[in-house]
């Protein structure tokens, strides 16, 4: 790879700011929905019976890997459906021209009173640089909109997650449910085979 090709990768950063910026949302989110106290306050049954705890945290840091890892990959798929990181390096790459062209002009003074009537008329390549400020701001305006779409998406993502723990507290419900069944008729069995046992058949 040649050093330009190098350079190029350094400058450009507003994408690696991006996958930043989604990582820490993630992780803020996967932190907020599956903190350990909350998930083992939400199982009380399971917590305070032994080994419950170690069972809780297991389960937990399983579902907010799967959490994590989902969300990032789906991320991932959006970026590269809507050519983000393609979007966000030609902007780089045009803040960086731009960035060029005023350090190579920032010595350079106009007196416009010394300037001949030809001078003045070659003045008129001021358009192309019209044309590319409209340009960029057709590019600052996308990129907002695509900002708002990936926030939006995010929200989405972080809407799914709470669904999914509800669906996943309501699971461990049920199973709660059926273990407390079970052990209610191993009792009521239990109690009816010792009732007989010390009272003899009173059918």
């Amino acid at each position: 790879m040649s050093s330009q090709n190098l350079d190029l990768e350094h400058q450009h950063v507003r994408y690696d700011r991006l996958k930043r910026v989604l990582e820490k949302a993630v992780d803020q989110t996967v932190k907020r929905l599956m903190d350990s106290e909350q998930v083992a306050s939400c199982f009380p049954q399971i917590s305070q019976v032994e080994g419950g705890e170690a069972i809780l945290e297991l389960a937990r840091k399983q579902v907010a890997s799967y959490f994590r890892s989902t969300s990032l990959s789906q991320f991932e798929h959006i970026c590269q459906e809507r050519n983000v990181e393609l979007r966000l390096n030609a902007l780089d790459d045009i803040v960086i021209d731009a960035r060029k062209r005023k350090e190579q002009n920032s010595g350079m003074q106009l007196h416009i009173d010394r300037l001949s009537a030809d001078e003045l008329m070659d003045a008129a390549v001021v358009q192309p640089k019209l044309d590319a400020i409209a340009k960029l701001q057709l590019i600052y305006d996308q990129l907002c909109i695509d900002n708002v779409e990936l926030y939006e998406d995010l929200l989405q993502q972080a809407t799914e997650c709470d669904e999914l723990k509800s669906s996943v507290v309501a699971l461990v419900d049920a199973l709660q449910s059926g273990i407390d069944e079970v052990k209610r008729l191993d009792f009521e069995a239990n109690f009816a085979k010792l009732t007989e046992e010390v009272f003899g058949d009173t059918s």
